[in-house]
C-alpha cells in the first residue's frame, strides 16, 4: 500500500455504489499523467481481482479510475400511474390503507424518491455498477377541458419539476389515444440508437407494453418492470414471458420514502374538507327544495372550492368519488336513483335504481372482470 500518510483506503466508501474507495489528496509531489509508470510505493492493490474502485482526490495531471456507468433511461405510463396512486377503491389501495383516505390533501408523491428508489433497487441486483438515468419520459393524457388544479394535471407538473421529459397529450372523449403507442415506440427507438441505454426500467402494470418490451430486449438491452403489486396484470410478472431480466421492483414497498408530507401551513385535512363539503352540499341542497340531481352536484363541486382548492379534486383525493363521500353520511343525504337527498325530505322514491355517471369519477364493471389499463381484477367488494 504505501505510505499510509499518503494513500488512504477504506473498504466501504461514501460512494453511491458503496464501493471500497481510495482517497489521494495527500499525495501532493506525484504526477501520474503522461505515460508514467507508477512508483511501485504507490500503487493501488485492488480489494480484489476485477471488483471496481472509486477513487477520489486529484494529483497533478492524476488518474481517476471509476466503474464504468450502467447507462439507463426510464419510461413512465403516466395514466396508469395516475390511477395506480390516486384512483384506486379504499379497499385495493395500499396507499390509503397506510395514510387514509384524505392522504393527497395531507401528503405528497416524491417523484425524485420514485427514481432514486428504483435506482437504488437496480444497483443492488448489479453490485459494482453505477446508476447513470439520463433520461426519465412520462407519457399521459388529458381531456381538454380538465381543470388545471387537478390532481391529474398537478402530477405531471410535480413530474416537470423534477426534471423529467413529460409528454401530455389532450383528448376529447371518454377514451385517450396514442399514448401508450408513442411509449412503446420511443422505447424501441432509443434501443437502437447507439450509446442510448443498456437498461430501459418501465414503470407500469399494463400488459399492452409487453411486445415492445420482448422487442427491446431483443436488440442485446436489460428491461427492468417499475410497479405497484395489486395493480400489475399478472402476465407482466410472469418469469415464462421473458420479458424482465431483473426482478421487479415495487413502489409499494416503500412507500414511507416516497410518499411526504405536505407542509403544515398548506394542509387542507381531513376533517376540514368533510365539513366545507357537507356546507356545500346543504347550502345547494336547501336551495333546490332538498333535492339535486348527481350530474349536478358534481358540476357544481367542480365550481367550488375549498382554501383554494378545487372542491371536486378534494373529495376525490380523500373520497375517491361523490358515492363514496355520499354513502359514508347517510345520516345527512339520501341518495336514490339520479338524485341525491337532504335526510329526511326525501319524496316518494319508487323503484329508481341508483345510477352512475362517469363524469363525476364513477368507474363501473362487473364483480370478476378486469381492467385491463390498469391490471385490477375487480372483488365482490370493490
Amino acid at each position: 500500500y504505501g505510505d499510509d500518510s499518503a494513500l488512504q483506503i477504506d473498504h466501504v466508501g461514501s460512494n453511491p455504489a458503496q464501493l471500497p474507495e481510495v482517497h489521494l489528496t495527500s499525495m501532493r509531489s506525484q504526477s501520474w499523467g503522461g505515460g508514467e509508470v507508477v512508483p511501485q510505493s504507490r500503487r493501488v492493490k485492488f480489494p480484489a481481482p476485477g471488483v471496481p474502485v472509486a477513487v477520489r482526490g486529484e494529483v497533478g495531471e492524476g488518474v481517476m479510475i471509476m466503474p464504468v456507468p450502467l447507462k439507463v433511461m426510464m419510461f413512465i405510463d403516466g395514466t396508469w400511474l395516475y390511477y395506480s396512486f390516486f384512483s384506486r377503491g379504499r379497499h385495493r389501495c395500499p396507499i390509503i390503507k397506510q395514510y387514509g383516505e384524505g392522504w393527497a390533501g395531507t401528503h405528497k408523491v416524491d417523484w425524485k424518491a420514485v427514481h432514486d428508489h428504483v435506482c437504488e433497487e437496480i444497483a443492488g441486483h448489479l453490485p459494482g455498477r453505477l446508476v447513470d438515468v439520463s433520461k426519465v419520459v412520462v407519457y399521459g393524457s388529458v381531456k381538454k377541458d380538465t381543470n388545471p388544479q387537478s390532481l391529474r394535471i398537478r402530477m405531471f407538473q410535480d413530474m416537470l419539476e423534477q426534471n423529467f421529459e413529460v409528454h401530455l397529450l389532450t383528448h376529447q372523449g371518454e377514451q385517450e389515444k396514442c399514448v401508450d403507442i408513442s411509449l412503446a415506440v420511443d422505447m424501441m427507438h432509443y434501443a437502437t440508437v447507439a450509446e442510448s441505454y443498456e437498461l430501459c426500467v418501465l414503470i407500469t402494470g399494463d400488459k399492452d407494453f409487453m411486445p415492445a418490451m420482448s422487442r427491446v430486449k431483443s436488440k442485446g438491452k436489460r428491461v427492468v418492470l417499475a410497479t405497484m403489486r395489486n395493480s400489475c396484470n399478472r402476465d407482466l410478472l410472469d418469469k415464462s414471458k421473458h420479458v424482465i431480466d431483473l426482478d421487479p421492483v415495487f413502489l409499494d414497498d416503500q412507500l414511507d420514502k416516497i410518499i411526504t408530507r405536505r407542509p403544515k401551513e398548506g394542509d387542507v385535512g381531513y376533517a376540514f374538507v368533510h365539513q366545507a363539503l357537507c356546507d356545500i352540499l346543504v347550502e345547494l341542497l336547501n336551495s333546490k327544495g332538498g333535492k339535486e340531481s348527481l350530474r349536478d352536484v358534481g358540476r357544481h363541486l367542480q365550481a367550488s372550492s375549498i382554501k383554494g382548492q378545487n372542491a371536486l379534486e378534494l373529495l376525490r383525493s380523500q373520497y375517491n368519488n361523490l358515492g363514496s363521500f355520499l354513502d359514508q353520511w347517510p345520516a345527512m343525504f339520501t341518495v336514490h336513483g339520479p338524485h341525491v337527498y337532504l335526510a329526511g325530505q326525501e319524496e316518494d322514491l319508487g323503484g329508481e335504481e341508483l345510477e352512475f355517471d362517469g363524469d363525476e369519477g364513477f368507474e363501473t364493471a362487473a364483480a370478476g372482470d378486469v381492467l385491463e389499463d390498469q391490471g385490477v381484477e375487480l372483488s365482490e367488494e370493490d
